[in-house]
């Protein structure tokens, strides 16, 4: 019998767990492109310096960044680990209903996630699938190399490549510095990515 995993499953697995101070510390001290995963082969909660996370690990599922960490910490106005860990596990309690389609992606999303983190780019928000007609794959990322520089991508969440990419380069206050768009798959997703850093360079240039 195949396991269904939907809103209610992930509740029942990851509901009643909590974020560790230790978790969050780690997380804030290896800076941005941090994470913490919900492991669904584990049913716990894992964090994880920028490039130790294997991004084509599909059971790893992004659920917090190092930037969510920074909007509770500037809300807090402190470092109480305690506290900023029971505020980690609050959001992520409200945030886990949209989790399940997450853990489905696209070889072609896997296949540019992870060749984007080879170039420098890691998670700055979760992947947000929408509810659109056609589901698709929503991201911030961080270019590590100099964060400075983030980009979004979005692409079909469901469907096998090639599918049309969008990808904009931006500024940490989000205002847009380029933006690209074209068709990938996975054969194609380590040109992409290379394209895409070499873009990120030439901007941090004439910063």
């Amino acid at each position: 019998m195949a396991l269904e995993i939907n809103a209610a499953y992930v509740q029942a697995r990851f509901g009643p767990l909590a974020v560790t101070p230790d978790q969050v510390r780690q997380v804030r001290q290896c800076g941005p492109g941090a994470v913490i995963t919900a492991d669904l082969v584990s049913g716990r909660y894992r964090a994880h310096a920028p490039g130790e996370l294997d991004p084509r690990q599909n059971a790893r599922l992004v659920v917090f960044t190092h930037q969510d960490l920074q909007h509770l910490v500037n809300k807090q106005h402190n470092l109480d680990w305690e506290r900023l860990a029971q505020d980690t596990t609050v959001a992520l309690r409200q945030d886990m209903h949209d989790w399940p389609s997450g853990w489905f992606a696209s070889a072609t999303v896997v296949a540019l996630r992870a060749a984007l983190a080879t170039e420098g780019f890691w998670p700055h928000t979760r992947t947000y699938v929408t509810d659109w007609e056609e589901a698709r794959a929503i991201q911030i990322l961080v270019f590590t190399p100099d964060p400075r520089v983030l980009m979004s991508i979005s692409l079909p969440a469901l469907r096998p490549g090639p599918v049309m990419c969008e990808a904009r380069l931006m500024s940490d206050r989000y205002a847009e510095l380029a933006h690209a768009q074209g068709p990938v798959c996975t054969d194609t997703a380590p040109d992409i990515a290379q394209g895409l850093a070499g873009e990120a360079r030439t901007v941090l240039n004439h910063m």
